[in-house]
């Protein structure tokens, strides 16, 4: 009684162990059976001949293709060519007949009547002095606007391009308007760059041009109304050649 006392788990996993197996068992059993399916519907047969089959598997035979027509040849027309028209030559066109006119030669005329001539000395009183032709000089206007010409050629010639590996890639080009102070003798006083172009390597250049620049030709005698210095402006053109 021990022994089973202490079997009691064993036995009651048994029990079920041996159900699931008995119940797989029956399944299979019930699967493996092959039950017997009659049909019972009707059947006709019916009897052909072997000609009338052969007949009716045998394709029928396509009819040819019809036969393409003929091309249709039109007849070309080739019109004879048009006649030219005859240009009838223009008659001459009749010459201007010249009809020359003699002239008459003009009758002598009378001898005028010679007037008493006066004495050297009366023709002498009685002309009027002739005033002296002097050139007139020019206005201060004109010698300012002159200098003004002259002066910028003359930097012009001060005009130095950008050099350099930098400049050469670049390839600036522009306008800088550039000031100096210049007093009567020529002497350059100051200079700067009074409008800069959108490039720094022409602002440089203009502004190195102006540094050279240090004595330009000397002011007219009466332009500028006495004035001991004067200031003028000018544009640097830079163009790529």
């Amino acid at each position: 009684m021990f022994r089973l006392y202490n079997a009691r788990k064993l036995i009651a996993c048994l029990l079920p162990a041996c159900l699931v197996v008995l119940v797989v068992y029956a399944s299979r059993l019930q699967s493996l059976q092959i039950k017997p399916v009659y049909d019972n519907s009707t059947v006709e047969i019916a009897l052909i001949d072997a000609a009338d089959l052969l007949a009716a598997v045998e394709p029928t035979p396509e009819p040819p293709p019809p036969e393409p027509e003929p091309p249709v040849i039109e007849p070309v027309v080739i019109e004879p060519p048009k006649p030219k028209p005859v240009v009838k030559p223009r008659p001459p066109a009749p010459k201007p007949v010249v009809v020359k006119q003699t002239i008459a030669p003009p009758a002598p005329a009378a001898p005028a009547p010679v007037a008493p001539t006066a004495s050297p000395a009366a023709v002498v009183a009685s002309a009027p002095p002739k005033p002296a032709v002097s050139n007139p000089a020019p206005s201060n206007a004109t010698q300012e606007s002159a200098y003004t010409v002259a002066l910028r050629r003359e930097l012009e010639k001060h005009k130095q391009y950008p050099s350099g590996r930098e400049a050469s890639l670049q390839r600036p080009h522009g306008d800088v308007v550039i000031w100096l102070e210049v007093d009567r003798s020529g002497n350059v006083l100051n200079s700067g760059i009074e409008s800069k172009a959108p490039n720094m390597l022409l602002n440089r250049a203009a502004q190195t041009s102006l540094r050279r620049v240090e004595k330009v030709s000397p002011f007219p005698s009466e332009a500028f109304s006495g004035k001991d210095k004067q200031r003028f402006t000018a544009t640097f053109s830079y163009n790529v050649e």
